[in-house]
Parts: C-alpha cells; sequence; structure tokens
C-alpha cells in the first residue's frame, strides 16, 4: 500500500458547527491551492483559453494530479460522534504524527487528540495528547521487530493502554487482540482499532454520514 500519513481525531466536547468554524479560522487560516495559484499565473501569461487547453492536457496526462480530497483544513463533523477527524494537508500528508502534534491541536480546540499514523504500511504509530491534563502518549507497532525507521525514545513498542481509558465501552481484550494480531498491513490494524474505537478515519473524503466544516469565508 505504501502510504506515510497522519489521522487525528479530536474528543467531541459538545462542539457545534459555529464553534468548529471559529476555531478553524483562528488557528488555520486558509491557504489557496498550489494547483489554483499556478494556473492563475498560467492564464496570465498565456490567456484563458491557452491555459485551460494545457490543464486539459496535463489532466489528461496524470488525472491524479486534479482528483479533489478534502478541504483543508477541516473538521468532519456529526454532533453525535465520539470522535470528531480533523484533516489538514500539512499535518496529514506525508506526516506522522506524535503526542507533540496532538497536544498542539488539543489547546487549539481544547479538547483531547488521539493521532494514528501509518509509515509505509509496515508501522503503525498511535500518540494521544490532552494539552488540558498535560498527557501525552506514544506507541508503535512495527510489523517486523527489527524495524527502526521511527524514533524508539520518543515512541514505545508496548500496548496503548490508554485506549481502554479513552473507550470504556471496548474491553482491553478486544483492544489487546487487533494490537497484537499478526497483519501483513499496519493500515488493517488501524482500520480495525478505528472501528472499534467508533473512530472515522479521514482518507480521500469525508466520512460517511459527516459533513465537512471549514473555517468561515471572510
Amino acid at each position: 500500500m505504501g502510504t506515510t500519513m497522519a489521522f487525528y481525531h479530536i474528543k467531541n466536547q459538545g462542539f457545534s458547527r459555529d464553534r468548529l468554524q471559529e476555531i478553524l479560522g483562528r488557528s488555520f487560516p486558509k491557504k489557496e491551492k498550489a494547483d489554483e495559484s499556478f494556473f492563475d499565473s498560467l492564464k496570465l501569461l498565456l490567456g484563458d483559453e491557452k491555459a485551460e487547453i494545457l490543464k486539459a492536457q496535463m489532466e489528461q496526462d496524470d488525472p491524479s494530479l486534479f482528483e479533489e480530497g478534502p478541504p483543508s483544513p477541516m473538521v468532519a463533523y456529526r454532533p453525535d460522534a465520539p470522535w470528531l477527524p480533523f484533516f489538514e494537508e500539512r499535518l496529514c500528508e506525508g506526516y506522522n504524527a506524535s503526542s507533540r502534534d496532538a497536544c498542539r491541536l488539543s489547546r487549539k480546540f481544547k479538547a483531547p487528540v488521539l493521532a494514528f499514523s501509518l509509515f509505509d504500511s509496515d508501522l503503525l504509530l498511535v500518540s494521544y495528547g490532552d494539552a488540558a491534563q498535560d498527557i501525552r502518549y506514544d506507541c508503535a507497532k512495527p510489523n517486523y521487530e527489527e524495524m527502526e525507521e521511527f524514533d524508539t525514545e520518543l515512541y514505545k513498542v508496548e500496548f496503548p493502554q490508554f485506549l481502554a481509558e479513552l473507550c470504556p465501552g471496548v474491553s482491553e481484550d478486544a483492544l489487546r487482540e487487533i494490537w497484537d494480531a499478526e497483519e501483513d498491513f499496519a493500515d488493517d490494524r488501524m482500520e480495525k482499532l478505528c472501528t472499534a474505537l467508533r473512530m472515522e478515519p479521514i482518507y480521500d473524503r469525508v466520512p460517511d454520514g459527516f459533513e465537512a466544516i471549514t473555517a468561515l469565508e471572510l
């Protein structure tokens, strides 16, 4: 699968849409998409018609260049969801999260934050941060013992006990079984943990049943 990505989940503190929009607007200024800026420049140089022709040619050569992913930054919102997925391109794509990142988000949203990270489908990292309580956890589950492509001083190769404490409705035995099972891909382990914990990670779209909350346009 070859994925390097971080998936953040904010503990739902009874957030309203307006509150989430306010936090996003204050803490995560929306940036212009690089491809939009690029084609705006092309239009100035070539004119609208020639720029559109070039864009069509590039899209035909590589359709993935223009595939629309989730808006960035955003919170996927459902009032009754225990955890709200968060996406910000720089913090998610090609990035592995730590409790430092979780605590930064925790301070902004004033809520605990849990993050899963994948490294080339061979490594699952689980990080947690609660800024108000000054609590941080970082655990790692490599697919094979010899793997050393992560910060072994920060991430402890052990069962993330805190998961059972965060989600008392799920038995520790069930979580340990998922954690200890042999998996070919770390992605599968993460997905099983997310299912058990009622979390919906954001991949290339907003999860079903959720709506995308972005900052208010000023």
